[in-house]
C-alpha cells in the first residue's frame, strides 16, 4: 500500500497555528562555569525556564552530557547534577 500523501500546506498551517497558540518560555539566568571533577574537566551550565532551574554538566572533550538535573533553586539543581556526576565518574 503506498504512503499517504499529505500536502505540505495543510501540515505547515497546522504547525503554525499550534506554534502561535503555545506559550513560549525562554531560558533566563544562564551561567556557565568550568571545573574539574575526578580528574575530568567539565562545563557546568545552569539556567531557569519558567519556575524551575536546570543544570547540565558535560565533559569538555568531547562535550558529551554527563548529568542533568532540575530543582526549585539553582543551588538544588546544581547539587543534584553534581551528585550524579560524582557517582558516574567515581569522584
Amino acid at each position: 500500500m503506498p504512503a499517504r500523501f499529505v500536502p505540505c500546506n495543510s501540515v505547515c498551517l497546522r504547525s503554525e497555528r499550534l506554534f502561535k497558540n503555545s506559550l513560549m518560555l525562554k531560558a533566563e539566568n544562564h551561567t556557565t562555569t568550568a571545573q574539574e571533577i575526578a580528574g575530568v574537566k567539565v562545563k557546568i551550565t545552569t539556567y531557569k525556564i519558567g519556575e524551575s532551574f536546570y543544570c547540565h554538566i558535560d565533559n569538555l572533550d568531547p562535550g558529551a552530557v554527563i548529568a542533568r538535573a532540575e530543582g526549585a533553586t539553582v543551588k538544588e539543581a546544581e547539587e543534584l547534577a553534581l551528585q550524579k556526576v560524582r557517582q558516574r565518574l567515581g569522584g
